[in-house]
């Protein structure tokens, strides 16, 4: 399962997390791409759109692109592949890629929170 991955836009991402048979993975971009603003936008509602509307949207992204440049990330961490045993390890190495400069959506940290809490119940008795 996927949390994040390396991306652009709608919430900007410079990990790609995801869970395997060796536990939580984290892998750190070297580079992030920027252009100018705005970066196009596709609704999380994407699916309702009509389809030639959502081509619009996803052609205006891929042109976004081609005038996009890949900035070094800058940061230690850059290249660098983490691995975890629990979706909380996890967690707490994605706040602290953060607070040395790495962009990472809130939404995977509250998903591997949420894990962890799930986790922290144990399993559920029989009926």
């Amino acid at each position: 399962m996927s949390y994040c991955r390396q991306s652009p836009f709608e919430d900007p991402s410079d990990v790609y997390v995801y869970a395997g048979d060796c536990g939580w993975q984290t892998h750190v971009a070297t580079a992030r791409y920027e252009g100018p603003a705005p970066i196009p936008a596709i609704p999380d509602d994407w699916d309702l759109l009509p389809t030639d509307e959502l081509l619009a949207k996803l052609n205006a992204q891929m042109d976004w692109l081609k005038t996009a440049r890949a900035v070094p990330l800058g940061v230690p961490s850059a290249g660098e592949s983490y691995g975890d045993d629990t979706p909380g390890e996890c967690a707490d190495r994605l706040e602290a890629l953060r607070a040395t400069g790495v962009r990472v959506p809130q939404s995977a940290i509250e998903t591997l929170r949420a894990e962890q809490a799930q986790l922290n119940k144990g399993p559920h008795p029989a009926p």
